[in-house]
């Protein structure tokens, strides 16, 4: 079995996006060329420094085996702790998984957790994720402190996952990115909603 580097997923999934955007995203979300064609330059800088880094060295067959199950148990135990209110359709639901799976949060585990560790530590790389993320943290009334703590929190601990399991981490960070991101935007995905209590 020929085994395909975890990157060219990433890859491949930004570019089929980048050129059926219009069908796929349509109205609901107007500035996807700008996000993907952003991320597709970040994938671009980790693979350049792909060589570099032994956690990139991660085939899609062995992603998959410790993504699924990390991404099923974090979204169900996220989706219950959080409760989001975003009210999507089927089909805005469907481009949210695509979207937060395979182009944010498997780009930035691989930009962070894959390349960036590697040059300043694991405290360092984690105080800078949640520094990234201050555009998705500002609102009218200015950025939300309390959210960038967290994902610099989130981050130093995933740098550490990632530094304890180096054969594997990137997948386990990813699948727990993934499922916090999805939990957070999708609201069907907790156990509470699934019982219907």
């Amino acid at each position: 079995m020929t085994s395909v580097p975890l990157i060219f997923l990433g890859v491949i999934v930004d570019l089929f996006l980048l050129v059926n955007g219009n069908i796929i995203f349509g109205s609901s979300f107007t500035a996807y060329q700008n996000v993907l064609l952003y991320y597709l330059v970040m994938l671009g800088a980790v693979f350049f420094f792909a060589g570099k880094t032994k956690q990139l060295n991660i085939s899609i067959e062995s992603a998959v085996i410790y993504f699924v199950p990390v991404f099923i148990i974090t979204v169900l135990l996220v989706g219950d702790v959080v409760r989001s209110a975003a009210t999507l359709v089927a089909n805005q639901i469907i481009m949210q998984l695509f979207l937060q799976i395979f182009v944010v949060t498997l780009s930035e585990e691989m930009i962070f957790r894959g390349v960036i560790i590697n040059y300043i530590g694991v405290i360092p790389q984690g105080i800078l994720f949640g520094l990234f993320h201050t555009a998705a943290y500002y609102s009218i009334y200015g950025v939300d402190i309390y959210a960038m703590i967290m994902a610099m929190v989130m981050g130093v601990l995933w740098g550490y996952l990632v530094k304890m399991y180096p054969k594997n981490g990137i997948a386990i960070t990813w699948g727990m990115h993934a499922g916090w991101n999805i939990a957070l935007l999708i609201p069907i995905f907790s156990i509470k909603f699934l019982l219907g209590v």
